[in-house]
């Protein structure tokens, strides 16, 4: 009880007030981020990984998770440049009027009191179009995560609940396949269903970081049970369960399941299947063209949140240790990824859904234990409960990134005290409008598109941008810059420690000559750790050579990505 009664304690600890700026603790951070990164995008994992072929899944499923995580880096580093230019512009208007020869040095850092949104960013390094383009494709991108979101909450709630009243009728899984939307009473149920989400989610969108921890640390640990669950009930059937490692009895064998669950009964029975012993082998070392070229979009998309970082970390107070806490979220993330996708895939094969937790609808009706049904139960209503964490801050992060793109001004230190009350309310409507214009437009197209799949790639293919090559730019245009601003200071600073220094030895005055040089490098751009644009950030990957080879490696898995749009997976792939 102590040890639960400490635990609560921790958990409820208000956040401390440090420079105008509440902080709230770090493990909070961490589920924000979590929970904007995982969303929906391991619910469509396993099916990928089946059918790309088990070891080739893996292998770019931890190339995409790798590339993320570089291109978070040099976000961050493009933060920490621009604060040290905003920096070093204040200190020369302030020093203007004094006779000091001394030149300014940069100082790499973020601070708590001021965050640059990536759209900002883009405006200083880019100029006003760059700002716009980045912009157009958040917008673009946030309504496709917040619209699939709507989506997967629209069908498991219409798949799962019977409304006993109208034209409402319970879907069958088969009816969101290859449709728009679905027809005749799936329909209304469906759209009910999204009515019924929207009266959940819609309130949160207009709560801050603060006024959701409680909510997003909740549901992250709901996540993480469901994903519990997955890994090992299947990892329990394929170590230790004698039976065929796929649904050939539900679908070929099973006397007592009705069309109304059959919800993969459309899965082809092949009679030359036999049961028995299995080969896992060529199952783990199979490879499937279609599925692992349709397959980068969807673990790209599962693994972007680079335009959230800003946001979702500005109220953790430790920013020095922002590459480490970046590091821990994407090994996170693509370990999930690979253990959800592994097992899923190894044990339901050829059957494997397209969102993963239904392939327990059948267990959920006929499983003769009450434990395994409650727990396939939980895992058929999980989705509908997952897109509400990822959903109200999706809309948070477009919300902060349209009002500094309209006002030029950050969404949370934009204002001062000695501000006109007026024009204070007027950027308050201006962010409820804003909120309330990114939360619903997503709500209203999935009344009318619910193709999971479509939806996915469009948003992976997007989500290339935000990705991989913004950073990129971002990082080598920053370093051109400061390289460009901060050169003849480090080249002053340099030179200043290599004069000579008169020193006295046996009350003779004699010339100590530094064993520096005194010929500063006239070409510092590409020079390792380089002090006109190092930060505390860098990792061996933040050289701008390293960044040109990382994103000419992005640019051909995004031609191969843009290849898989025509391309429709199926069984026989």
């Amino acid at each position: 009880m102590e040890i639960l009664a400490k635990l609560w304690q921790l958990i409820t600890k208000r956040g401390k007030v440090d420079n105008g700026v509440k902080t709230i603790p770090i493990y909070f951070v961490f589920f924000f981020v979590l929970n904007y990164t995982m969303g929906t995008g391991f619910l469509g994992i396993p099916f990928s990984f089946y059918h790309a072929g088990i070891i080739t899944a893996l292998s770019t499923n931890l190339v995409v998770g790798f590339l993320s995580y570089v291109g978070a880096i040099w976000l961050i580093e493009s933060m920490a440049r621009a604060q040290a230019l905003d920096t070093w512009q204040k200190e020369r208007q302030t020093n203007s009027s004094k006779t000091n020869s001394k030149l300014l040095l940069p100082k790499f850092e973020i601070r708590l009191e001021r965050k640059f949104e990536p759209s900002e960013l883009c405006n200083i390094f880019l100029g006003v179009y760059g700002k716009y383009l980045f912009v157009a494709l958040l917008i673009v991108h946030v309504i496709l995560i917040c619209w699939l979101g709507a989506t997967v909450a629209g069908s498991a709630l219409s798949s799962n609940i019977s409304y006993d009243f109208g034209s409402l009728k319970r879907c069958q899984d088969s009816e969101f396949h290859h449709e728009m939307i679905p027809d005749d009473g799936c329909k209304d149920s469906y759209r009910f269903s999204i009515f019924l989400y929207a009266l959940v989610v819609l309130p949160l969108c207009f709560l801050e970081l603060q006024e959701q921890k409680y909510i997003q640390i909740l549901l992250g640990f709901t996540r993480l049970l469901a994903i519990s669950c997955l890994v090992t009930y299947c990892f329990i059937k394929v170590v230790g369960s004698d039976d065929y490692p796929s649904n050939y009895d539900v679908r070929c064998n099973s006397t007592n399941i009705t069309i109304e669950y059959d919800v993969i009964g459309d899965s082809k029975c092949d009679p030359n299947e036999v049961l028995g012993d299995y080969d896992y082998w060529h199952e783990i070392s199979r490879f499937g063209l279609k599925g692992w070229l349709t397959a980068i979009p969807v673990f790209v998309y599962a693994q972007v949140m680079h335009a959230s970082i800003s946001k979702l970390t500005h109220p953790m107070k430790q920013k020095q240790y922002l590459k480490y806490f970046l590091m821990c979220v994407f090994a996170t993330s693509t370990t999930v990824y690979s253990c959800i996708g592994v097992m899923v895939a190894l044990w339901f094969k050829r059957d494997t859904e397209e969102t993963c937790t239904l392939n327990f609808v059948y267990i959920a009706h006929n499983a003769s234990s009450n434990a395994l049904r409650a727990m396939a139960y939980f895992l058929l209503y999980f989705p509908a409960l997952d897109v509400v964490s990822s959903y109200p801050l999706a809309v948070l992060v477009m919300k902060d990134n349209l009002y500094m793109a309209i006002t030029g001004r950050d969404a949370l230190t934009g204002t001062t005290p000695d501000e006109d009350p007026r024009l204070k309310k007027r950027q308050q409507a201006l962010r409820l409008v804003l909120s309330l214009f990114v939360a619903v437009l997503p709500l209203v197209g999935s009344l009318f598109v619910a193709n999971l799949v479509d939806i996915t790639r469009y948003a992976g293919l997007v989500g290339f941008a935000k990705c991989f090559f913004f950073p990129a730019i971002l990082q080598l245009k920053s370093q051109y810059d400061c390289n460009k601003v901060f050169f003849e200071a480090v080249k002053q600073e340099e030179l200043e420690a290599t004069k000579p220094v008169d020193v006295s030895i046996n009350d003779e005055t004699v010339p100590l000559i530094s064993n520096k040089t005194e010929e500063f490098p006239q070409v510092l751009y590409l020079q390792w750790n380089n002090p006109t644009y190092t930060t505390p950030y860098q990792t061996i990957f933040s050289h701008p050579i390293m960044v040109v080879v990382l994103s000419l490696f992005s640019i051909v898995a995004f031609g191969l990505a843009i290849a898989s749009l025509p391309l429709d997976v199926d069984e026989d792939d």
